[in-house]
């Protein structure tokens, strides 16, 4: 179980890193655009993230689960939303933000 828990979480953070660097590799680039592989993280972040929660079932902090998957949720449609267009500057700065809002989610410590 733990090699189950550790793959899971080792692919998610794969695909996380994957698509920020993906966002962050447009910054001086005047045309910003959405890729397939920003799609394929995406949908790849959401379905390691309910693997997650399943196999730490029921030892699970919903107070952290529930808006980051809110967030990837978000994330991955605006995402999809946009496969292959070319993205306005604001809509970039919001993917970007959303992005570093789910890490700051997930690596919030609570007491």
């Amino acid at each position: 179980m733990l090699f189950l828990l550790n793959s899971l979480l080792y692919v998610h953070f794969a695909a996380f890193l994957t698509y920020l660097t993906t966002l962050l590799r447009q910054w001086d680039h005047p045309v910003k655009r959405t890729t397939n592989w920003m799609l394929y993280c995406g949908i790849t972040l959401l379905l390691t993230g309910i693997g997650l929660v399943a196999v730490r079932y029921p030892v699970v902090n919903y107070v952290k689960v529930v808006p980051k998957s809110a967030l990837l949720v978000v994330i991955a449609a605006i995402t999809a939303a946009h496969r292959g267009k070319i993205l306005s500057r604001q809509t970039w700065q919001l993917l970007i933000g959303l992005t570093a809002l789910t890490v700051f989610i997930a690596l919030w410590r609570m007491a």
